[in-house]
């Protein structure tokens, strides 16, 4: 919540285009949840390492009087 802030609103948009084992995203959107008038993006791209492990490395973008980039590099694994 912004503090004063009379109504929060915000959108977003995201893509993702799966080939081979690989699966590209990318998202987009505005928000006045976490800074007024905020922008973020968002691309990555996922590989599949087995049915219930993947890879991924993304980077986000957040700006609105200052800008955050941070970028990820992980292994996800969901235990059955």
């Amino acid at each position: 919540n912004q503090i004063g802030a009379q109504r929060e609103s915000g959108f977003s948009l995201g893509l993702g285009y799966a080939f081979n084992r690989y699966k590209l995203v990318a998202q987009t959107g505005r928000s006045d949840i976490i800074k007024s008038d905020g922008n973020f993006h968002n691309f990555g791209i996922e590989r599949k390492l087995a049915e219930n492990a993947k890879a991924y490395l993304y980077h986000s973008s957040v700006d609105k009087d200052g800008e955050e980039n941070i970028t990820s590099l992980g292994i996800e694994y969901k235990f059955k």
